[in-house]
Parts: C-alpha cells; structure tokens; sequence
C-alpha cells in the first residue's frame, strides 16, 4: 500500500487511506485533485493574507508607542511582535536579512516562549501562524485497519500494526473527506510497526525496535511563500541510493544537495532514494510530484525534500522494505513495471555524428562490415534528415536504408523533441502543416495565438503535445509513411526541449496558462506550462522548470503507435532524458561521463542508478569523444559485457574499425564475449520485467548488512550469478575483487572462493578475467556471430556453478525474441535447472515457445564448485530409463582445492527442447 503525504498549506494534518489513488498511474497521481480543494486552498492564502496585514499593523502600532514588549534579538537588529507561537511550531518565513523580517510580515526571535536560548536549526525568522498539528479525526490506514484520533489535545497517540504484510503507510496532512472508522489500539502481536505521534513532534514510525521515519521534532514542515518542506530524520549511518542522473551511488550525508525537475537537472528526474541502516534494512521515500524537488542528506541524517511551489498538494510515499529487493518492488509496483527489450535490442550499434548524406552512411556501414567486430546496426545522426526534419531521408538514402534491413543490419533513427516549421528552401514542412490543422502542437497560451518556438541546430523548431488527442493518427502517419525511416527503433536525442527553448527565443517567461500540477499532464490539451517552462521561482529568484514529461509524454505516444504497426512487435526506444515510470516505454541512454577512471565508474553507477530507479534497458556512451583517439576506448568498452543498452556514439568512430590495431582486437574480444552473454541479459530483462528484479544491483544490495560491500562501488551485480568488476584504468591489467557473502567461482579457470574476501583477478585484457559466478546457480551462454539473429543460431553452452552444498537452481527464459506480448500470450519458455543428490534435473516450468530456437543443441556443458573429483557422468532422457554415458573430465582448478567437471562439445547430442538428468558419482 503506497503512502500519500499531501501537503497543504496551513491546514490541519489529516491521515488517511488513500486505497482509490494507488492503482491509477503513476502520471496522473501526479496532478489529481479536485475544484474544490482549490478553492479552499485559495480561501487559506486570503486567510494569511489577512492574518499577515494585521500582524504588520499591530507591529507598526506597538514599535509607534512603545507600549509592547516584543521578542526582540538587538544584535541582529531585528524585532517582531509579541509572540506566542512556541519554536517547535515555528514556520520559517524566507526572508534571509534579519532586518527585513517584520517588513515581510513576519516575527523574529532568538529564544522560545520561555526565555532559553534556540538552537541553530530553529528558525529565527517565522510565521505568526503555528505549525502544523494532528487534528481531531485524523486517521492512519493499513489494509482494512483504520486508526482515528481521539481528540484534539493529541497529546501523545500510539498505534500499533500487526504483521500482515505492512509495506507502507498513507499518511494525508489536510482534511479527510471519507467517513470516520473506528479507532483501534495495540493489534494483536506480534507488532512490527507502531506509529508515534503527538502534536508537538509529528510521527515516527518504529519497525521492531528500529525507528525507520521520524520528522524532525524541530521545523519538521515548512510552508513557505514559494515551496513546501519536510524533513524526516532516519537512522544513523544509514546509507543512500538512487536519485536519478548522479554519479555517486552511495550518497553521502554531509549536506549534499540534489536537484530535479529543475533546470539544472540533465537527463533524469527521479527524486527516489533507498536508504539502507546498518543493520541491513532498507526503506524508501519518493516525491509524487513533477514541480522542481530537491532532496537534501543532512549530516545529522536528516533526509530534507523541499518542493518548488506550495499551490498544489504535494504527495511523498514512504516505502518499508524491510530488504532493498522489497523496496524496489514496492516502488516499482506504484510508478509501474518496465517493459522488455528485444533481443537485437541487446545487440552492438554503433553511431557518428559525422554523417551528412548518403555517401557519409556508406563509407561508415563499410568501415562496420570490414572489422569483423559483431554489430547489429548503426544509429542514424538526425543530419541524415533534410534539414535535421524527422522522417525525412531522401529517396536515394532510403533505398540503401530498407536493403541493409533486409540483409539483417538494424537501424536506430534519431528522433529530435521538435520538428522544423520550414525547409532551407523557405516552403513549409507537411509534417508542420498536419501538425497545426490537427491542432497537436504547443502554444504558449490557452487561446493558440502564439506558438512555443524554440531553436535546434539554428533553425526555429515547434513542439508537438503528444498528450494531444489527435496526436496518436497525426505522429502513426508521420513514422509509418516514412516506411519508419529506418526501421528497428527510435532514440529520442535531446528531448528536453529547455535546451531549444530557454535563452534561445525568451518564452519561459512568458508562458501564460495554469500552474497548478493538479490538472493531469497527460490528460491536457495543451501543455505550455507543464512541459517546456514551469514559472516557477525559487527562494532565492532563480527560475526552475519542468521538461522531463515531455520525454514521457512523447514515448509513451510513440509505443502506442507502433504497437499496431505488423513491422515492429518490438521496437527499440531509448530516450535521453527519463522520470518515474518511463521504463515501461523506453530505455535510457547516458552520454555525460569524462575520459577517465572516475568517469567510468559515474558511468558504471548511472548504469546501476537506472536499473534501481526502474529502467532496467540502460547504457553509457561506449566511447566518448574525449577516449575515441585512444585506447581508452576499450576501457569504455568493458561497460559493454554487463551493460543492457550497448552504444557507441561518438563524432568519428571509423578508426575503431579500420586496419588491424590493438585496440580494433581487444573491442572484438569484448563485444564476442558479450555475446556470448545475451541469453543471459536476455533473461535478466525478463526477471525485471516480470519478477521487479533489477538487472544491475549494488553489492550492498544483496548484502545490506556487509558495510564494506557499499565501499566498492566499482563493481556490479549483474542478474542472480554474476558480479563484475570492469577494468577502468589502463594500468590495470589485474585488479582486486571483494566477495561478499557466498560461494562465488571465476568464470576465467572456475577457481572457488568464500566470501566475503578480496581476491585478485587474472591479469590480462580477457573480459572474462573481471567475473565471477555466485555457487547454487546455472548461467547459458551462447555462440557469437555477426548479429543478433545470427548468434541464436549457435549452440548453447551450459555452466553451472553448484553451492558449498552441492546444489543449484535457476530458471531461464526463451520466446522469439521480438515480441512484447509473448509473456501475456502464453508464448514464451520456462527451463529449470536443478542440482542436488548428484544429479541436474532440467525440466519445464513453462513450455509455449516451441519454434526453432528450442532445436538448438547444447554444445559444452561446465560443472564448477565441487569438492571433491567426480566421474561416471551419464543421461537419461526424459521419456526413457536407458542411462546414456557421457565422456567428461574432472580437473583440478587452479586453486588446488574444487574441481570443475567438463563436457565438451559434441559429448552429448541434447537439445534445448528436452527433459533430462544428468547424474555423476563423487569420490
């Protein structure tokens, strides 16, 4: 059950269910609430109005004749009124010069009601009016369990929950309109939530004996004149994760700020954050809101939201684990599963923003084919279109387009957030004529007089509202008369149209149209305020705005119209900039990171920070411009074999792939060992999408109680067997591996280790040398090829990695590769792999998929781990008792201790269609 905080300005704290707003989406939880709630908000800021002039007055009149005797801090040289608000109620009033405080209406003070001094974190400077409290009838709701407030001194409340399942608490600071239920007290035990509140402190819930929120006892909710704030106080030492587009994975609590839905934002809004104490559990708080939000980790283990703009309620879901994996899931089932990827989706592309015209494509396509590196297509620069117009190839480059289709070579068209109103030849574009008749474009008003312009590539470009009813036929039009351009998916570049619009034509300005995020964005007819520039100013006069829902709005739009389209059943969208939510739609795409150690690692971190955050279909730039004259690039590369998205995009890669360089061989020996990995990645999509499991994890994620895992932020969990821990340095042809807990083998010469230890890795530029196979799992591997659809064509190899105990159990995933909705059809394959009493079982969970893919043969089949030597390997096949013999060997590993047993190639003819046992005999 998803917890709802909403903030409303000045009223009192209602707790609620919130039962009927959890299943909507996630966008449009966004912005509901109700004519009636506005009025009343707008009634409450008359209110204070009101409130406000009669204090100055009666500050004016009583400094006039000195009759009061006000609070006062003569060495700030500041005085208010007499006050009678105590400091744990005081509301800071932002006003920063001391002297200007009872200008702006409000009271100064240095010391509460008693006379003692207040500490730092007290406001000095506050409203006349109290803080929020808990009013009678306020409730807190869980399942069918309702808990209502007795009266209204409040002095202390305490609710307990009993242990059904309680994932997390909807908790409303404004009036309940729904009908009171009865109030219970101390549930039957065992109890592991209980909820604290009283008027003076607020709430705390308490997990155990472990309190997992707390606000603050002093200032815990700030209604100020432009944004609201709360702080919630967590355990000590605890540590963050997620946050969207930043580099650090573990962020620290020294009062490290972190901003979204702003201007300063780049690519992601994600304003999530998973915090982990040291006792292994894991919590989570996400801001419902799409106004500008930042998040503050405060060195007293304070997390602090402030949101931009107090005119709408503000909603903040706190999420209660207890294991990170459940908080995922909780967070995950609110803003909606991913969607899988295909499996060329997985595939090598490879792009430059060199290529002008046609000759510029096939000079590039050459230098691709001639390196005998595996490639599954290339990304199409937008300068490939006339005039950068989307879906504009002339009729010479779209020829050459549809035979590399059909020779099997993928292309990603490159889609801009806007599209040109004219051509360099001055006449007007169809797909800008279209646009204005079935009114799908933006305006900067409510009436369209004006259109919202902005500039790309120094041409003057408009904005389409994908939210728009008629933009469904007008965009499926557009894509499909082109015969999609070039035909495997898009890459949205840059669609935070701020980048075109702010400075360049001076519109954020001047945006009219209402504010208020309580209107569904994607439910508007127009979106002039709530997509390119949200008017909304910050404390200190810095204007924010919100562009993140354009990217939303504008793939949703896009998987919507292709999914009728017979030629794509799956295509592949990636976006550049992502928020809540987005991952069902599209991937993303992160092209910021320097040429260095730290920049990998940001990269490595960004990669982990989008598969929490639920995008699990994500990749850095495998080359970025500052690596692509140097061997840096393979360093970049070595992102690639645990990486989701594998691109490279740069301004000239030609050099990658001509003569016969070092460089040229180590990129091949990477990307062929990656392939070699698709079956895995391939399942590990599936796992996310299915099962919320993110592909790419911490180590502290599955370890959350190893404090030193959280230290080695370098490497990565990747799917439920392997850890990697990519070589990021030139000099590092070895590098040191933590373990944590567990039996882990090395897939390099299937040596064993029990961690958590530090071992050191082979050295060597093979990929494989950086990874490791956790005991009690089954990994397949396949051939690699050219392409993709090439690669299924290769035997399977089998490697499972048994337990200190001998035992092992995983289930794979098989379909066709390119369906999205194989899963909801039924179409799809289920393999268990199951290792005990010396013996594999592999059986069918699931058996729809049955087409040329389940022919395939098993070629070597690798058994790491065991203890001791094994022999008299043999199968039986499922049907039958005849005990075929297998011939295998059991070699001593390089460590001296476990022994790996081994099937080669052409030992057993089994294919991946078939039931059977494999037994041996240890000893």
């Amino acid at each position: 059950m998803p917890t709802r905080v909403e903030f409303k300005p000045l009223q009192p704290v209602t707790v609620r269910n919130t039962d009927d707003a959890e299943n909507a989406p996630v966008q449009k939880r966004l912005c509901g609430v109700t004519a009636k709630i506005v009025i009343i908000a707008v009634l409450v800021a008359l209110l204070l109005l009101i409130v406000t002039a009669i204090v100055v007055i009666v500050v004016l009149v009583s400094r006039g004749d000195g009759t009061a005797s006000p609070v006062s801090d003569p060495e700030e040289g500041a005085t208010g009124s007499t006050i009678t608000v105590p400091a744990s109620l005081r509301i800071e009033c932002p006003v920063k010069d001391p002297a200007n405080c009872v200008k702006a209406g409000c009271l100064y003070a240095t010391k509460d009601l008693d006379g003692k001094a207040l500490p730092s974190t007290y406001p000095r400077c506050f409203y006349p009016q109290p803080s929020f409290a808990l009013a009678s009838g306020s409730s807190i709701s869980e399942s069918t369990t309702s808990y209502t407030t007795s009266d209204s001194s409040l002095n202390e409340e305490t609710v307990t929950m009993d242990d059904s399942a309680v994932e997390s608490v909807s908790i409303t600071i404004g009036k309940s309109s729904k009908k009171k239920k009865r109030r219970r007290r101390g549930v039957t035990p065992p109890a592991i939530y209980t909820i604290v509140y009283n008027k003076d402190f607020g709430f705390q819930i308490t997990r155990d004996k472990e309190r997992v929120f707390a606000l603050t006892e002093q200032r815990f909710i700030n209604v100020m004149d432009q944004f609201v704030s709360i702080s919630f106080t967590i355990p000590k030492n605890s540590r963050a994760l997620g946050m969207g587009n930043f580099s650090q994975l573990n962020k620290k609590f020294n009062n490290s700020k972190y901003t979204m839905w702003s201007r300063s934002e780049e690519e992601g809004a994600h304003p999530f954050v998973m915090l982990i104490s040291d006792n292994g559990l894991a919590s989570g708080i996400f801001v419902d809101t799409s106004y500008p939000v930042q998040m503050s980790l405060e060195s007293d283990y304070r997390v602090t939201i402030v949101v931009v703009n107090n005119k709408a309620p503000v909603t903040i879901k706190l999420f209660f684990g207890p294991k990170p994996a459940d908080v995922v899931k909780q967070y995950w089932a609110l803003i909606g599963s991913p969607g899988r990827t295909s499996y060329y989706g997985l595939g090598h592309f490879v792009g430059s923003n060199n290529m002008k015209s046609y000759d510029d494509l096939v000079s590039f396509v050459k230098n691709q084919t001639d390196s005998d590196i595996p490639i599954e297509g290339s990304i199409l620069p937008l300068s490939l279109n006339d005039d950068c117009q989307p879906f504009t190839y002339n009729s010479k480059l779209s020829t050459y387009l549809k035979t590399l289709n059909e020779k099997g070579s993928k292309m990603i068209s490159t889609i801009p957030p806007g599209i040109t109103k004219q051509s360099s030849s001055g006449s007007e574009w169809l797909m800008y004529k279209t646009g204005k008749s079935n009114k799908v474009l933006i305006y900067k008003d409510k009436n369209k007089t004006q259109m919202l312009e902005g500039l790309m590539n120094d041409m003057v470009i408009v904005y389409p509202d994908f939210t728009s009813s008629n933009a469904f036929s007008w965009w499926y039009t557009n894509v499909t008369a082109s015969g999609l351009g070039s035909g495997y998916g898009f890459h949205f570049h840059q669609n935070t149209p701020w980048s075109g619009v702010n400075g360049a034509v001076g519109t954020c300005e001047k945006i009219s149209g209402d504010l208020d995020i309580a209107k569904d964005i994607l439910q508007l007819d127009n979106l002039e305020a709530n997509t390119l520039c949200l008017s909304s100013w910050s404390k200190d006069g810095q204007q924010l705005e919100l562009h993140n829902q354009f990217a939303f709005s504008q793939v949703k739009q896009t998987r919507s119209t292709l999914l009728p389209y017979p030629v794509l059943p799956n295509p592949v969208l990636v976006s550049d900039a992502t928020s809540p939510g987005i991952g069902k739609y599209a991937g993303h795409f992160h092209d910021s990171s320097s040429n260095s150690k730290e920049g990998r690692v940001a990269a490595l971190t960004e990669m982990i920070n989008y598969s929490l955050l639920g995008i699990p279909f994500v990749g850095s730039n495998l080359c970025t411009k500052d690596a692509i004259d140097s061997d840096d690039c393979v360093l970049w590369y070595y992102l690639s074999v645990v990486s989701p998205l594998c691109w490279s995009i740069a301004s000239d890669t030609a050099h990658i792939f001509a003569g016969d360089s070092d460089m040229k061989k180590d990129i091949k020996t990477i990307i062929e060992f990656r392939q070699q990995l698709l079956p895995y990645h391939y399942d590990a999509q599936y796992k996310a999408a299915v099962n919320s499991e993110p592909p790419l994890r911490p180590l502290e994620f599955d370890n959350p109680t190893d404090s030193k895992a959280a230290l080695y932020t370098d490497q990565v969990l990747f799917g439920d067997t392997i850890l990697y821990s990519p070589r990021v340095r030139e000099d590092e042809d070895s590098r040191v591996t933590y373990l944590p807990s567990g039996y882990w083998c090395a897939f390099s010469n299937g040596n064993c280790y029990s961690g958590p230890k530090e071992v050191e890795t082979a050295s060597g530029n093979e990929p494989s040398s950086f990874v490791f196979m956790k005991g009690g799992n089954v990994l397949l591997t396949q051939g690699s090829a050219a392409t993709t659809t090439l690669a299924r064509k290769e035997k399977f190899g089998l490697i499972v990695i048994v337990d200190k105990e001998g035992t092992a159990n995983s289930t794979r995933f098989f379909d066709d590769g390119q369906s999205a909705n194989s899963v909801s059809q039924g179409y799809y394959t289920l393999i268990n792999y199951a290792v005990a009493n010396e013996t594999m079982t592999v059986s069918f969970e699931k058996n729809g998929y049955k087409d040329d893919l389940m022919s395939i043969k098993y070629g070597s089949i690798h058994i790491y781990g065991f203890t001791s030597k094994v022999s008299d390997v043999k199968v039986v096949r499922s049907g039958s008792t005849d005990k075929e013999t297998v011939k295998s060997s059991c070699l001593l590993a390089d460590d001296g201790v476990t022994y790996k047993l081994v099937i080669r190639e052409n030992s057993v003819d089994i294919a991946l269609k078939e039931e059977f046992n494999m037994s041996w005999t240890a000893g």
